[in-house]
């Protein structure tokens, strides 16, 4: 076996060679299994035709459970006398390895691959137990002759499966296989082959119960030349014939020896026709593993089926498990998301519900404490929160225990999930992660430090598990599972964990089932089938809970895990980007209605908490990490396509729906108890702190909104249809508070100033320089501190502010990207694969035009993109500001080539160091990626911060949440990061070959806010996102609404609801308990700063308890000596606050 990087080696150039090296399987055919077998016949045959990308064994199900060969012929003139070489590059992807007999002229040999795992992209990604090398066959002199040769290669295994051999799924053809898979072929010349005997010793962790005691199983491998094949091998005072007809190649021979500990020598002598050869060999025993076998069923809602059918069939698989329990006791299942417990109950009668309840409450049967799977880069922090609401629901009315959580299929996630889980209560988490299309070179390394402690940004450790893939029962024993195939994977496999440093003897082994699958018979019988062969590894029926609970002794001695996976599947977002600005806007307005009704809210006007917990339901299927259906991209236009992703629309839009409505109704409460002088706009803020903004609103041209003293606010008019919509620029309003806009006759009128934009334009806070003809702009300049924030003509990539690019490449309209032969690393990460080549197009805009408005100016103008008709473009710059606002609105065709949309921002910052927030704190990929993170694409959840020795500039984009940094996407998965001034927002991609929609069409507006600060300050910065993202909520009060105007219990124009005068440092919100009369207020910290924090009582409130994030009590929140209620903040932390209030 030789390193699978060289692809050189002694002797000449090939004789003959199939496949170049530095590709990989698939530029060979893709089909599997053939009636006849292959044949290559050099100089004639063509590889990507004649020569397949994978050859099954017999241990392959779909492959019929039967020895495959393929054929090469080829001429030689004269044969080399020093003999030859045969050169295999080879693959397994994942299952047992097939075993090689090879054939040359009627001459036999047999190889052993054993292959190693260098990274994950340069193998199958979902599956640990791949591996790759290049195999060297000496062939025996005198076995290429000249004229004709034959070469067979036979895929084969010692043994075969025997009665094990069921029916397999077709449905999963040859992905839970066992096969080779081929790189190249080639024969050199002139390389002579060994003169004696090689032997290899390999002790496996396999046990048996044997006459006298405990015995290990060893492999003693014999390479030898041709003419001396072995008679016999003698080891450990045993003789063991070998007999064969094989004349080249290697001899295994399995042989027993008594347990040991430490270390002991293992003398090997090779007895063949010239004599025997001695050596001898150091053994260290192998550990002894438990393995917990956890069954699963992993759910995406949709993806496989229609959504409504995977519902019912995930109910049904726990009627099945069930079932299974009934003859299996010991069986376990785990349950992939509390929605699927929750629909049972839903969906069956009081006596099955008490089963599976009583299942949940002993324990053979496991619930995830989140609702289902999702994306922790899409998701905000309060999902995160919610995302266990339903679980603890559950929990605490039946009584079942909740203890970890797990996110199954999903690559990688926000390095705040250790700390909200915690706050949760949860002790525990399993990341069961699927890395197709989500790692790079060091994906491997979580899984091989796992299980470890997985420290938060706030300093809150959770145990954790990441599992290299789900379904890892099928990736190692095949479909269906056998235990002649474990037997084959497990030495491979457990390599990686028996080491000095990996403190377990448990292993858990996640999964049998794949996405959406009946469970059947759940293979109920393999753990007793597989515990009657060998003594250990000892399987157990386990679940999540089981494991966690074995390993939790060691976990003051495990590895810590510090920091943020990125946001690999993220990049789906794209590719439904309306729906995405739609989940954004109503991710955003959810929290401030949740604030808003708790506020308002009376004995006589409820909190509105149903419908605030269906928006919640809804919302949250915007984050679960399925988009459409499998074929997607295949069938473009099937049903199921567009089905799959119309139910996902309609649960954003249905949550989008909903907080509008509760937003107004809200605001209906809210101006019921205000005292108004008359007509006008209620203004809320549900921010924590006092701030201006923006509203719009619709009123008669004849008509103003006012501050209380009648002035007239800056308002920018827009003639619709006989009304005036208005932008108009509120003054502040306090913190959980609200603000009262009279709305009056208009006294003058204005027309508006619109006239050619000049190259030149100096505003209050910036200096611009743009294109009058193309409206390019690409020089802005920050006033005050001189320094020019922006400068495309000193920028290679020369792309302007705020300019709009069209990308194409990777994939034409017919193939899409998915052809084998075509295929780009805009695939997959998977090394063979060749870079695309990228088109990047600017979007052609007209000559622009200047608006001097009552605030600032705008610029505007407007033209197209191919596959964009219309492009609206709009920048934005303030007389008492200096936020600058981009904003484009494009009108999209569907196009099912490859493409990408960015919005270019290239600011011009010398030595940068870039941040963007999560969930809690801030996250510099630089420096916070984990080994194996997404460091291409990212997402934020606010706002990213750029510093340099200039200064910081501040950049939020509230309707997509994707952004590239430096360059666009080209498929480079690199392992680390580089920083860069320059950000993209990637507003649209069809990337994906799975999953997500093919293509997209529909007018979509980016809304895009940026600022120049002098330093940094993380609070500030945070407050910027969340005030960019977080509107000001409002509604028009009409004579309709309330004839009496003065009647109302707030008499000022302007006032907090919830006065808690919170340090700058600190962001509050607050929302209605799920259950009886209190407030849940959630305190983060935005500093990265420890802080004690002092809170009066506020008005009302009775009490003050800790409680969970799903709201369950901890314990009081004491008191200091002067009364105000002490709590302690820890930096990037996040408090959780139950506020009684008075009945």
């Amino acid at each position: 076996m030789t390193d699978p990087a060289k692809h050189t080696s002694a002797g000449g150039p090939p004789v003959w060679r199939i496949g170049d090296p530095l590709q990989g399987p698939d530029q060979f055919a893709a089909e599997l299994v053939r009636d006849e077998d292959w044949v290559f016949v050099v100089g004639e045959s063509a590889p990507a035709r004649d020569w397949p990308a994978r050859q099954p064994g017999p241990l392959d199900a779909h492959g019929g459970w039967r020895e495959h060969t393929t054929t090469v012929r080829f001429t030689v003139d004269e044969p080399d006398p020093d003999g030859y070489l045969l050169r295999l590059g080879v693959q397994s992807e994942h299952g047992p390895c097939p075993q090689l007999r090879v054939t040359v002229n009627g001459r036999t040999g047999l190889v052993f691959p054993e292959l190693v795992v260098n990274d994950r992209s340069r193998v199958n990604p979902m599956s640990l137990n791949g591996g790759e090398g290049v195999l060297e066959i000496s062939l025996p002199p005198g076995s290429v002759v000249a004229g004709g040769n034959e070469l067979t290669f036979t895929t084969t295994a010692v043994a075969g499966p025997g009665d094990e051999a069921g029916r397999h799924r077709e449905q999963f053809e040859h992905l839970f296989g066992s096969q080779l898979c081929w790189v190249f072929v080639e024969l050199v010349a002139g390389v002579a082959e060994p003169d004696s005997p090689e032997v290899h010793v390999r002790p496996l962790p396999f046990y048996r119960r044997e006459p006298g005691g405990l015995h290990e199983l060893v492999d003693v491998y014999v390479t030898f030349p041709a003419g001396q094949r072995p008679s016999a091998v003698v080891a450990d005072g045993r003789r063991y014939a070998v007999e064969s007809d094989r004349t080249f190649g290697q001899h295994r021979v399995r042989i027993t020896v008594a347990e040991f500990t430490g270390q002991r020598l293992l003398p090997v002598e090779v007895v063949g026709p010239a004599g025997s050869t001695l050596s001898v060999h150091q053994l260290t025993p192998c550990r002894k593993w438990t393995l917990h076998l956890i069954p699963h069923v992993h759910l995406d809602l949709g993806y496989t089926d229609y959504q409504g059918k995977v519902v019912e069939l995930h109910s049904r698989n726990l009627d099945r498990a069930l079932e299974i329990l009934r003859g299996t006791p010991d069986y376990r299942f785990m349950v992939d998301g509390s929605m699927i417990l929750d629909q049972y109950l839903r969906s069956r009668g009081p006596a099955a519900a008490n089963r599976v309840l009583d299942a949940v409450r002993s324990g053979t049967l496991s619930l995830n404490a989140y609702y289902a799977l999702f994306l922790t880069g899409l998701a905000s922090l309060e999902e995160c929160c919610r995302a266990t609401y339903l679980s603890a629901r559950l929990a605490e009315e039946y009584d079942l225990p909740v203890t970890y959580a797990n996110l199954t299929d999903v690559p990688s996630y926000s390095h705040a999930m250790p700390s909200l889980l915690r706050a949760a209560g949860i002790e525990a988490f399993m990341g069961v992660q699927n890395h197709t299309r989500g790692g790079n070179a060091d994906s491997d390394l979580a899984h091989r430090q796992s299980p470890c402690v997985w420290e938060g940004p706030d300093g809150a450790e959770l145990l954790t598990y990441f599992a290299d893939s789900y379904n890892q029962l099928r990736f190692l024993a095949t479909d269906p599972p056998t235990t002649v195939s474990l037997a084959s994977t497990l030495p491979h496999y457990l390599s990686f964990y028996d080491r000095p440093d990996y403190l377990p003897t448990d292993l858990p082994i996640v999964g049998m089932h794949s996405d959406n699958e009946d469970l059947d018979d759940g293979e109920a019988t393999f753990v007793r089938r597989w515990n009657e062969l060998y003594e250990w590894p000892r399987l157990r029926w386990s679940t999540p809970a089981d494991y966690f609970e074995t390993v939790a002794p060691l976990a003051h001695r495990l590895p810590r895990w510090k920091g943020d996976g990125g946001s690999y599947w993220e990049d789906g977002a794209g590719t439904a980007a309306v729906i995405v600005a739609t989940y954004r806007a109503a991710q955003s307005l959810l929290p401030a209605v949740e604030s808003l009704h708790a506020l308002v809210a009376t004995d006589a006007t409820p909190s509105a908490r149903d419908a605030l917990d269906d928006a919640w339901a809804h919302l949250l299927i915007g984050c679960e990490h399925t988009w459409t259906s499998t074929h997607a991209s295949k069938h473009p236009h099937s049903q199921q396509a567009i089905d799959q992703l119309a139910w996902k629309r309609h649960h954003v839009e249905s949550a989008a729906r909903l907080a509008t409505d509760e937003a107004r109704r809200g605001v209906s409460r809210l101006a019921e108890r205000i005292s108004m002088p008359g007509p006008g706009l209620v203004v809320y803020n549900s921010a924590s702190w006092a701030r201006p903004g923006v509203v719009t609103a619709e009123i008669p041209p004849d008509r103003m909104v006012t501050d209380e003293d009648g002035h007239e606010l800056p308002a920018e008019r827009e003639p619709v249809d006989g009304l005036d919509r208005l932008r108009v620029t509120v003054p502040e309003v306090p913190a959980f508070g609200y603000r009262v806009l009279p709305i009056r006759p208009r006294t003058h009128r204005t027309a508006p100033s619109v006239t050619p934009a000049p190259s030149t334009l100096t505003a209050a806070r910036w200096e611009l320089e743009l294109d009058p003809a193309t409206s390019r702009v690409t020089r802005l300049t920050h006033r005050s501190s001189g320094v020019r924030l922006v400068d495309a003509e000193r920028d290679a990539r020369g792309w302007a502010l705020g300019e709009l690019l069209y990308v194409t490449g990777g994939g034409g309209e017919d193939d899409r990207g998915l052809d084998p032969h075509n295929r780009t690393s805009l695939f997959d990460a998977k090394v063979p694969l060749p870079p695309p080549q990228l088109s990047i197009v600017p979007a052609s805009l007209g000559p622009a035009e200047l608006a001097r408005t009552p605030g600032g100016w705008v610029i505007r103008s407007s033209g197209h993109a191919p596959s964009i008709p219309l492009v609206r473009w709009e920048l934005r710059l303030y007389d008492d500001s200096d936020r600058v606002d981009v904003e484009i609105f494009l009108s999209k065709q569907r196009v099912l080539a490859k493409e990408s949309v960015y919005v270019a921002f290239l600011f011009a910052l010398t030595d940068p160091v870039v941040r963007f927030d999560r969930h809690l704190g801030w996250v510099d990929p630089a420096v916070d990626h984990t080994p194996g993170a997404c460091n291409e694409w990212f997402t934020a959840s606010n706002v990213v911060a750029v510093t340099g020795t200039e200064g910081t500039v501040l950049w939020s984009t509230p309707d997509t949440p994707l952004f590239t940094v430096g360059e666009v996407v080209s498929g480079r998965w690199p392992t680390s990061f580089q920083p860069d001034s320059a950000l993209l927002s990637w507003a649209m991609n069809n990337y994906w070959f799975t999953n997500t929609p093919a293509s997209q069409d529909g007018a979509l507006t980016l809304h895009y806010s940026f600022e120049y600060r002098a330093d940094w300050d993380p609070a500030a910065a945070a407050r910027f996102g969340r005030e960019v993202r977080t509107p000001l909520v409002a509604a028009e009060v009409i004579p309709n609404d309330k004839f009496r105007t003065g009647r109302g219990t707030l008499t000022e124009p302007a006032a907090s609801l919830f006065p808690l005068r919170l340090p700058a440092g600190v962001a509050g919100t607050v929302h209605r308990a799920r259950t009886g009369t209190a407030l849940i207020l959630r305190l983060q910290d935005l500093s990265g700063q420890h802080t004690d924090l002092r809170l009066d009582p506020p008005p009302g409130v009775t009490s003050i308890e800790r409680c969970t994030t799903d709201e369950r009590r901890l314990a009081p929140v004491p008191t200091g000596p002067d009364g105000r209620f002490v709590v302690d903040l820890p930096a990037n932390g996040l408090v959780n606050l139950r506020l009684d209030l008075r009945a």
